[in-house]
C-alpha cells in the first residue's frame, strides 16, 4: 500500500473540517473533537527520532480565519501519532540562526506580508 495515501486522506478530511469552520473565531470543543477524530491514531511511518515543527502564523496583512484551526490540527496530529511536537510562534525573532536549530521543519500557516530582516 502507498504510505502517502492514508496521510493524504487524513489531510483532506482535516481540510474539509477546517474550511467548514474557518472564520468562526475561537475553536469550540465540538470543532476540536472533529479535528481529533479526523487525525490518525498512529504514524504511517514510525519516526526514528523525536521531531519538532515550527508553526509560524504571523500576519501583517489579511488574517485568515482558518489559522487557529490548522495550528490545532497540526498539534493534534503530532500528539496522536507521536511523530512530532509543535511550537507555535508569531515572532519573527524565531528565525535567528540559534533559534532555528531546534526545529526539523517549518510550517508557514497562512502568513501574510512578512518582512524578514537581513540577518
Amino acid at each position: 500500500m502507498n504510505a502517502k495515501k492514508p496521510f493524504a486522506q487524513y489531510l483532506l478530511v482535516c481540510g474539509v473540517v477546517l474550511f467548514m469552520t474557518a472564520g468562526a473565531g475561537a475553536i469550540t470543543e465540538q470543532e476540536n473533537q472533529m479535528i481529533r477524530e479526523a487525525m490518525p491514531d498512529k504514524p504511517v511511518v514510525q519516526p526514528t527520532k523525536p521531531r519538532t515543527m515550527l508553526v509560524f502564523s504571523l500576519c501583517n496583512g489579511f488574517k485568515h480565519g482558518c489559522i487557529p484551526y490548522w495550528t490545532q490540527a497540526l498539534g493534534v496530529m503530532g500528539e496522536k501519532t507521536g511523530s512530532f511536537n509543535i511550537v507555535h510562534s508569531e515572532d519573527m525573532g524565531v528565525f535567528s540562526a540559534d533559534s532555528l536549530k531546534q526545529f526539523d521543519v517549518i510550517c508557514f500557516n497562512n502568513t501574510t506580508k512578512l518582512i524578514p530582516s537581513d540577518a
